[in-house]
């Protein structure tokens, strides 16, 4: 059997939200940076998609960052 392939570069994996308490919740993913190691990010918000809406925005600027450092 083989394994799962990796995230392709600059990507993320499934979001993952988990309440945290009455209102807080914590949305984490796995992102490959541009340097080719996989990291868990996450981020808060007073609601299950503000959680998630924080993440998207965190990936985004992530990717951005990584690439702009790159760039030659």
């Amino acid at each position: 059997m083989m394994g799962r392939p990796p995230l392709p570069v600059g990507t993320y994996g499934r979001i993952n939200v988990y309440k945290l308490g009455a209102r807080r919740f914590r949305a984490q993913a796995k992102y490959r940076d541009y340097d080719g190691v996989t990291r868990k990010v996450e981020r808060v918000g007073q609601s299950r998609t503000a959680a998630e809406n924080n993440l998207k925005a965190a990936l985004r600027d992530r990717g951005r960052l990584s690439a702009q450092c790159h760039v030659a």
